[in-house]
């Protein structure tokens, strides 16, 4: 198989007596490393952790590009721009931040978001995707950070799910356009209406905190992701009521 001949593995695949080793290693944090996102171009990953930094590596040299600096505490989650010359990271002092891929610096900010758990840009790169603690989802429109105007920059904030201690409760775009997905602390996945800012799906099944949800284009399924050592699948029914959504 394909997986087989890039050296992966499929799940619930074994190799008797072989040991998986790493193409390499990149070196250069100190402490935890909490989040990296590779480039969309696949020769550039961006990694942040505990020591506040953002780095940018270079895949093809496995060497450090450049290392940026600002954050005043952990960097927990990272992103791309669209045109993907621009990386967007989170942290625990509360602010996202914009960075040049070229130059190193923070071309724009975010101030008061939160302790943050995780960032996502919508697939028409208008629009960017908040998690963090006090129970907080936020749309940004990134038109008006870029313009300057900072007036208003959140457009809605969505609650209902619970996101207080943990560090990894995370919010994706998807599965339509008008709709966004989050994890939570008690158990379910939540699915809301951008527009609306309502509660338009609570997925049940898992036992204990649901880290993540993702959606699949091309499966047309959403993931789940939790505590409980699971990960789940569902079929995406708009149609279906909250209550009885159950996992395929």
């Amino acid at each position: 198989s394909l997986a087989k001949k890039q050296g992966l593995l499929s799940s619930g695949e074994r190799l008797e007596g072989q040991t998986m080793e790493p193409t390499a290693t990149l070196m250069g944090h100190s402490g935890d490393v909490y989040g990296c996102r590779f480039h969309k171009d696949g020769r550039l990953i961006a990694s942040g952790g505990y020591d506040k930094t953002v780095r940018l590596w270079d895949v093809d040299k496995t060497s450090q590009l450049r290392c940026f600096y600002g954050h005043e505490a952990s960097v927990t989650c990272l992103g791309y721009n669209l045109k993907g010359n621009l990386i967007v990271s989170g942290g625990k002092d509360g602010t996202v931040r914009f960075w040049d891929c070229l130059s190193g610096l923070v071309v724009n900010s975010i101030p008061n978001v939160g302790d943050i758990t995780s960032v996502d840009i919508s697939p028409d790169g208008l629009h960017l995707l908040t998690a963090s603690k006090g129970n907080s989802n936020r749309i940004w429109d990134l038109r008006k950070i870029a313009g300057g105007d900072k007036s208003k920059l959140s457009m809605r904030l969505y609650k209902g799910h619970q996101n207080t201690s943990s560090n990894h409760i995370r919010a994706r775009f998807g599965p339509a356009p008008n709709l966004f997905l989050s994890g939570s602390e008690d158990g379910y996945a939540y699915m809301w209406d951008r527009e609306t800012g309502e509660i338009v799906q609570r997925l049940g099944g898992h036992n204990n905190v649901v880290y993540s949800a993702v959606w699949s284009n091309r499966q047309s399924l959403l993931a789940t992701c939790s505590h409980d050592g699971c990960v789940r699948t569902w079929w995406y029914d708009e149609s279906r009521p909250i209550e009885f959504s159950q996992p395929q």
